[in-house]
């Protein structure tokens, strides 16, 4: 982890990138921390939006908290779901 000043990384953007791509850095406003430049793989710019993304985190609190209110958790669906299934697997098909 690396540390600069508002004024060095203004100065120097292009360059701060750069080494932001394999180190974090910690950008400091009158000596005391304001921001962090961190590099990130455009495979992961998806990710990167829903995780600061506020809207999308209180879509996931709220749907929690729907679950939570009465909601029938997954589990206790998929396992019926799946011996009623294996149940319908063995009875043979009539043809014609």
């Amino acid at each position: 982890m690396k540390m600069a000043t508002i004024r060095e990384v203004k100065a120097k953007l292009s360059e701060y990138i750069e080494v932001a791509r394999d180190d974090v850095i910690v950008i400091t406003r009158h000596g005391r921390a304001a921001a962090v430049l961190q590099g990130i793989d455009p495979a992961d710019l998806e990710e990167v939006i829903y995780e600061t993304s506020e809207r999308f985190r209180s879509l996931i609190t709220s749907r929690r908290q729907t679950a939570r209110r009465g909601m029938i958790p997954l589990d206790k669906v998929a396992r019926p779901a799946a011996r009623t299934r294996r149940r319908h697997e063995n009875i043979p098909v009539r043809k014609g």
